[in-house]
């Protein structure tokens, strides 16, 4: 008979030779195991809060002091009246007249949409950015009175000192011929940083009108058979081609954008979960929205602008393709040969595949 012990078994007078990894009790020698597979213990940080080893990547720093993701998910707030991060329980004090309108909004918070241009479907994009120089208040201010009601500023737990700049949704025609893009220029010249950082990425939320709407009482087994199979074209798109789409993005495997459920697409789709919930490389957990999370933050524009046309090529190029045991389309070469095709209207995303695979481009020379 095996004896297993969980988060909620475990007794620590029962043996003094258990460490808490990752929300699980383990002996001293599968800890040891553990750290190993892992990069070793120099990677785990203690969460004082919680009293769980967690890798660093699934950390955040509050105050100086870095705690596991959940912890500061589920304690931090951000004080309506003046912004500041606040531990759930700490005493708290602000001039609540010192500002009339929330700059930096809590990392909750979620408006009603307002829709920018005339297309089948719209797009958002989350870029997460550090600031260096003036107070990141200062810098979000500046940040939204440049976009006005096309995007909103948020707090994120993952970041040391900064924020995200979050679109309303818009059609990849607008963002590229309408939107206000000399904010991020604007944002550089005061010394926020994107690209050359560990904590920023971009996220692109594309919304499921683009494979078909929502599944509703309306929706017919043939709807929803089409629009789970053109989810699941997408994403195959995307996680097969893991190395080369890495390239692009410029940003690596990480625990915010995990391609670990490769080989787990179709219960992806139909069940909306993933291994790593809605830090998968491809978040389906939204209701409205099919998330994208691969791409490192950037302040250049032609990186932001590849990003968005990225993610509408993979739903163009997939929207009426035939799949079968035998053909290649899902290859990395057909899909370059289709974006090669159709620069004109993939600018942006052409020339970061052009310098990504280049030999004489360093992604590292970027300075924002």
């Amino acid at each position: 008979m095996r004896f297993y012990i969980t988060s909620e078994t475990y007794d620590p007078t029962m043996f003094s030779d258990m460490v808490k990894i990752e929300r699980e009790w383990r002996c001293n020698s599968c800890a040891e195991e553990y750290y190993d597979s892992h990069g070793g213990a120099g990677n785990f940080i203690y969460c004082e809060a919680c009293e769980d080893n967690v890798h660093f990547d699934n950390s955040s720093r509050h105050r100086g002091t870095r705690y596991c993701n959940s912890c500061v998910r589920d304690n931090v707030y951000d004080c309506d009246d003046c912004g500041a991060e606040i531990w759930s329980g700490d005493d708290h004090d602000c001039d609540s007249d010192s500002s009339s309108d929330t700059i930096i909004h809590s990392y909750g918070y979620k408006p009603n949409p307002i829709f920018f241009g005339k297309g089948t479907y719209h797009m958002g994009f989350e870029l997460e950015v550090e600031t260096r120089e003036r107070s990141r208040f200062e810098n979000a201010k500046m940040a939204q009175d440049i976009l006005g009601e096309h995007a909103y500023m948020k707090s994120d737990a993952s970041l040391e000192d900064g924020f995200e700049i979050v679109t309303h949704p818009h059609t990849l025609e607008y963002y590229q011929e309408q939107f206000e893009w000399s904010v991020l220029t604007k944002l550089k010249r005061q010394g926020i940083r994107s690209w050359n950082t560990t904590t920023c990425g971009l996220h692109v939320h594309v919304s499921r009108e683009a494979f078909g709407g929502t599944v509703n009482y309306k929706s017919t087994p043939q709807d929803i058979m089409h629009m789970q199979a053109h989810q699941l074209r997408f994403m195959k798109l995307i996680y097969d081609n893991e190395r080369q789409v890495s390239r692009i993005a410029g940003r690596a495997d990480s625990s915010y954008a995990s391609f670990s459920d490769k080989g787990k697409l179709v219960p992806k789709v139909k069940q909306g979960h993933s291994l790593h919930g809605h830090c998968a490389a491809v978040n389906t957990e939204n209701y409205a929205t099919i998330e994208v999370r691969i791409f490192k933050g950037s302040l250049r524009k032609e990186r932001v602008l590849s990003a968005l046309e990225f993610v509408t090529a993979c739903v163009e190029y997939t929207r009426d393709l035939k799949i079968t045991g035998k053909n290649s389309a899902l290859s990395w070469l057909r899909f370059t040969g289709y974006v090669s095709q159709e620069a004109e209207k993939y600018p942006n995303l052409a020339l970061i595949m052009s310098e990504s695979f280049s030999r004489d481009t360093d992604p590292s020379d970027e300075n924002n």
